[in-house]
Order: C-alpha cells, then sequence, then structure tokens
C-alpha cells in the first residue's frame, strides 16, 4: 500500500511538471480507468518519441514498446484490459514508475552532457573534438543544401576560434618563456 501511494505521488509529480494535458489525481490513480491509464502511457511514449502514434491496438503497442525499451518483466495483456482491478493495476503502476525512472535518468543524462559541454566550451571550444564535428556537420548541411553563404560564415568562424585559440596560447608562452 505504501509503495502505491509513493508511487501515484511520484507518478503525479512526474506528469505535473511535464504538462500532462488530463486531469489526474491520487483518486484517479487508486483505480484507474483504461482510458486513463492509456493517455498516461501514451503521454510517457511520446516523451521518448514525441512523433509516436499508435497504428494498432494501444495493447499491443503498449506492450511491443515496453519489449523494445527492454522491460524486464512480461506484460499482460488481461492486464491492460482491466487496468483498475486490485490484481492488475500494481504492476502495471510498477511498470509506468520504471519507464518513468527511465524517462528522469535520461533527462539527467542530457543536463550533464550540457553542463560538461558547456564547461569544454567555456575551456577551449576551439580544442574540442565536439566543437570539430560539430562544425563539419553544420557545414555538410550547407554543402548538401547549396548554401554557399553559410558555409563561408561558419568557416570563417571556426578559423577564427582557431586563430584566437593560438592567440591565446602564444601570449601564454610568452608570459611563461619571460617567467
Amino acid at each position: 500500500k505504501s509503495f502505491m501511494n509513493g508511487s501515484i505521488r511520484q507518478l503525479i509529480d512526474y506528469l505535473t511538471h511535464h504538462g500532462f494535458d488530463h486531469a489526474i489525481s491520487p483518486k484517479i490513480l487508486t483505480r484507474p480507468a483504461v482510458r486513463d491509464f492509456n493517455n498516461i502511457v501514451l503521454f510517457l511514449f511520446r516523451q521518448i518519441d514525441p512523433n509516436f502514434m499508435t497504428s494498432g491496438a494501444l495493447q499491443d503497442e503498449v506492450i511491443n514498446m515496453f519489449k523494445l525499451l527492454r522491460y524486464p518483466f512480461q506484460i499482460s495483456k488481461t492486464n491492460l484490459v482491466a487496468v483498475g482491478s486490485p490484481t492488475a493495476w500494481p504492476a502495471l503502476l510498477a511498470t509506468i514508475m520504471w519507464l518513468i525512472e527511465l524517462l528522469r535518468y535520461d533527462e539527467e543524462a542530457v543536463n550533464a552532457e550540457a553542463d560538461q559541454d558547456k564547461l569544454h566550451e567555456a575551456e577551449d571550444p576551439a580544442s574540442s573534438e565536439k566543437a570539430f564535428f560539430t562544425y563539419l556537420t553544420n557545414a555538410y548541411n550547407c554543402f548538401m543544401s547549396g548554401d554557399d553563404d553559410t558555409y563561408n560564415d561558419l568557416e570563417a568562424q571556426f578559423v577564427d576560434s582557431f586563430e584566437s585559440t593560438n592567440e591565446i596560447i602564444s601570449k601564454q608562452i610568452e608570459e611563461l618563456e619571460e617567467k
């Protein structure tokens, strides 16, 4: 009972902070209707893939999506038909909580990567491999689209960043030689 109450609170917290657009409350989630469960699962799947669309029976889509995500347990079609039953809901709630943990982990990983990128850019934006590959990707896109002006601007910016870095390093070398 305490697991379910804690999970329901976490689920409501996640859904409200991520813009869930349907009514949600602890009372609804104590014994949810199939429609409520479907809305929640579709919302969570769209957090993973914003273009997610169902092409068949939603029950089959749910089972397939969790298989693709490598959910470690089997999801029963019977549970998906009788979502709010006392035997089905705890297992389905645990499944949803697993998915939320996965989404939160992904958010944290993206935030950590962004923080790491900012740190590297602050240190020396031209020396990072990521800066080079970003330039290469953008330049190739410009080349493929025939946008020579943007390509020339990108190249000039990239060369300038290396030249400014070289100047800074040269000044540091001169200071060290003087000392």
